[in-house]
């Protein structure tokens, strides 16, 4: 891997190398599979190295009674559910209610209070 792939993290922004998203496109579910199941989920699509999915992930984790998936995008299986949702301008966080995205934060936290105000007030 070419040092510039190897920079995920630069100048505050964080993203996939060129190449990691081609093989990921090139794995890209078309079945549906990775469909949300439950009727309020969050998906978080990051990298370890990214300091931002870190607070991401951090914020997310304080939401109680919805469904929590972290993908990593250093792992293959992280990468095909990126190409599956286009989710490649880390962080990306997912909000889902009855299987259908509802909200989309692409390079940002989600900030704690937009999250509360989404989730069902039954």
């Amino acid at each position: 891997m070419e040092e510039e792939e190897k920079k995920i993290c630069e100048n505050g922004r964080c993203e996939v190398g060129v190449r990691e998203r081609e093989k990921a496109m090139k794995l890209r579910f078309s079945d549906g599979e990775s469909r949300p199941e439950f009727k309020t989920e969050i998906f978080l699509f990051g990298k370890t190295d990214c300091p931002v999915c870190g607070q991401a992930k951090e914020i997310v984790n304080k939401i109680e009674g919805v469904k929590f998936t972290y993908f990593d995008l250093d792992s293959l299986d992280g990468l095909s559910k990126a190409a599956f949702y286009n989710a490649f301008e880390i962080p990306v966080t997912i909000f889902f209610k009855n299987g259908r995205e509802v909200r989309r934060w692409e390079k940002t936290a989600p900030p704690f209070d937009d999250l509360l105000k989404l989730l069902p007030t039954e």
